[in-house]
């Protein structure tokens, strides 16, 4: 699967572009707050962010929210740290068309997608941690 770079506002005012980030391995999880499976995944990447920051692992996150109100209190409650982005118009989502919430995309340091987590179960909690590693290690 081929992703189209974007570039998106966050809840603070800045604007992100995945382009920004080569040269770091990035997760882009796509959720909206109604998902409760959502914020175990946020939490989860959470924690992968703090553990594995030196060694190059970004975070962005794409609320799917009509409202930044609701999704600004999701990672309030969450105390999250890594850019929270807002798809307004749902067209990043169009385009990216995550098949269910919570939705992963694991990108290597040269750009290029490397893993897709659709949902949230213990295995793919696993398994996406060790791909985060293998990722790291290259």
């Amino acid at each position: 699967m081929v992703v189209s770079d974007f570039a998106l506002k966050a809840l603070d005012g800045r604007n992100y572009r995945l382009s920004e980030y080569r040269g770091e391995v990035v997760a882009v999880v796509f959720w909206a707050s109604w998902c409760g499976p959502c914020r175990d995944e946020l939490s989860r990447l959470q924690s992968l962010r703090e553990l594995y920051a030196d060694a190059g692992l970004q975070v962005l996150a794409v609320s799917m929210d009509e409202r930044t109100d609701a999704a600004a209190s999701v990672a309030a409650s969450l105390r999250l740290t890594y850019p929270q982005l807002h798809d307004a118009d749902l067209a990043l989502s169009k385009v990216w068309d995550p098949q269910r919430l919570p939705a992963t995309y694991l990108f290597g340091r040269a750009g290029e997608l490397r893993y897709l987590q659709l949902g949230s179960d213990a295995q793919s909690r696993i398994d996406l941690v060790a791909r985060v590693r293998t990722l790291l290690d290259e």
